[in-house]
């Protein structure tokens, strides 16, 4: 009786064990929790730094990756992070849940077609299929108007144009802003001497900025006389 006894507690305990170790396997086994990414998902953006980032939520993560391609291509390319290095991968939260991850990739500027997939031991999640649109390159200024040891009296006139649509501007001895246009890939404009600057040589910088933040730069040294 006794020997039956340690029989039924021994099978109880087993019983206990395997519960307890079901429990942990389940909560375990819970998929990974992408909170969100970057860049966003708007083709129309157009993005000069080539950073993918995602920020996601589970406590052992055993693999990220980032997979994208061109989006005329079939294959995707497949870019791996190093959970390991605080570069790349950090933890978010005292309890090291949530993570954040970053990587700048090598690609040409084009159009992008990406997603992030999270691994644990037990699952996996992808993030949704998003694209992008890079641009890294700075627009090409070819600037007619000022000319080197131009003279101007009451009036600057700019003259020329831009590979792309761009905010053009120019500055006078690195001081204010002054805009030229804000949406061109052309300009001939005649804008007025602002008032107090003095007579004598000056330089003229004008840029473009295009609509990724790339900037082009034309010097000028120009005169001011009365």
């Amino acid at each position: 009786m006794k020997h039956n006894k340690i029989i039924v507690s021994f099978i109880f305990l087993f019983m206990a064990i395997m519960v307890v170790a079901s429990v942990i396997a389940i909560s375990s086994s819970s998929s990974p929790k992408i909170i969100k990414t970057y860049p966003r998902d708007n083709p129309n953006d157009v993005i000069a730094e080539k950073e993918f980032k995602i920020k996601f939520r589970e406590s052992s993560p055993i693999a990220v990756e980032l997979h994208y391609k061109n989006i005329f291509d079939t294959q995707y390319n497949i870019e791996v992070f190093n959970l390991s290095n605080i570069v790349e991968c950090q933890h978010k939260t005292a309890n090291d849940e949530v993570w954040e991850c970053r990587k700048e990739i090598n690609i040409l500027d084009e159009d992008i077609e990406f997603f992030f997939k999270v691994k644990n031991s037990f699952s996996e999640t992808d993030s949704k299929v998003s694209r992008a649109r890079f641009d890294s390159s700075n627009p090409e200024l070819s600037v007619e108007s000022p000319e080197n040891d131009d003279i101007f009296n009451d009036f600057f006139v700019f003259t020329g144009e831009v590979s792309e649509e761009s905010k053009i501007w120019y500055e006078m001895d690195n001081n204010k802003k002054h805009r030229i246009c804000s949406k061109c890939d052309y300009f001939d404009k005649k804008i007025k001497i602002p008032s107090g600057e003095s007579r004598g040589i000056h330089k003229i910088n004008i840029f473009a900025e295009d609509k990724a933040g790339n900037v082009a730069k034309e010097e000028r040294i120009i005169f001011i006389t009365d």
